[in-house]
């Protein structure tokens, strides 16, 4: 029910059980559009956006895009990719190819087909499709993912003559003793699509600590 003309306003806000999050820049820029704040990667319309739906819609939706979420994911932080584990890059791809396929989802494969050396086929493996958005849907959020890389976060990733729809992300460090006073991230990523190629790039260390860490690195 909302469109990329829907307006948010992008202030400092404590959400239900004190959750405060901040903007990447720290800065606020007041009303903007849904499509404003996913171009320029605004975590405080995001989550607005994730209280005005619903933690469990939002929860639902990720489980249905094959995300493997835990039930300790049920809060606000969920919408910035506030995780308990995490996803793997593969889940990633797999969840924006849903977006790229007009709303269905492709379960992974890495096998379509084998046959022996008279062409027989022996395994013929067909992937199973499922529906998890209106096609409408996905056109509208692809639409505005393609803001991102063509004059937000993610220009770097535009391609003369061809359409690019992705995603910038960040996760800030753990709010821990070790990190207190460090300025940088746990991890970067980039997720992005084109008609026919889904691609996602994380940057991270396997173990952040106080040494290993992003400095200034950004999911662009």
């Amino acid at each position: 029910g909302y469109m990329p003309s829907t307006v948010i306003d992008d202030v400092p806000t404590v959400f239900p059980g004190g959750y405060t999050p901040r903007n990447y820049d720290g800065r606020y820029r007041g009303l903007i559009t849904m499509r404003t704040a996913i171009q320029y990667s605004i975590n405080v319309p995001a989550v607005k956006m994730l209280n005005t739906i619903g933690v469990d819609t939002g929860f639902e939706f990720g489980k249905k895009l094959g995300l493997s979420l835990l039930e300790s994911d049920k809060n606000l932080s969920l919408a910035l990719g506030g995780l308990t584990k995490g996803v793997s890059p593969l889940e990633l791809a797999s969840a924006y190819g849903a977006f790229a396929n007009e709303g269905v989802r492709i379960e992974p494969h890495a096998i379509t087909k084998i046959e022996d050396g008279e062409g027989n086929v022996i395994i013929d493996n067909k992937p199973r499709e499922t529906r998890v958005m209106k096609e409408q849907t996905a056109y509208i959020v692809t639409d505005m993912l393609k803001t991102v890389v063509d004059s937000g976060t993610g220009t770097r990733a535009r391609i003369p003559g061809r359409p690019v729809a992705g995603k910038t992300g960040t996760t800030q460090l753990p709010d821990a003793p070790e990190f207190r006073g460090k300025r940088g991230n746990k991890d970067a990523w980039f997720a992005a699509y084109t008609p026919e190629i889904v691609g996602v790039v994380w940057m991270g260390y396997d173990k952040t600590t106080s040494k290993n860490y992003l400095v200034q690195e950004y999911g662009g």
